[in-house]
């Protein structure tokens, strides 16, 4: 009987959708002395649903998993994309 009700417990638990947050971040340098600012195409397969909630660059939807970023870096410059994301599963 207790395993029965711990089936019926866990299987509660996981059929239920359960969101949280995932962040991300990824440095771009630019070491040309060549060209003053460069913007950098930051393409990221992100399988299934999933909503960008907040992004320091502009973003696009390519496809139904794929997001590109547009990300402006300066001459001999870093930048750093960061973005939120709502997970689902």
């Amino acid at each position: 009987m207790k395993s029965d009700s711990r089936n019926r417990l866990w299987k509660f638990l996981t059929s239920r959708l359960i969101s949280r947050q995932g962040a991300k971040a990824q440095r771009l340098k630019n070491r040309k002395d060549q060209y003053d600012e460069v913007t950098v195409s930051v393409n990221e397969n992100i399988p299934g649903d999933v909503p960008i909630l907040n992004s320091n660059y502009s973003l696009e939807k390519t496809s139904a998993t794929t997001w590109r970023f547009h990300v402006l870096v300066d001459q001999n410059g870093e930048s750093v994309l960061r973005y939120r994301m709502r997970i689902k599963n």
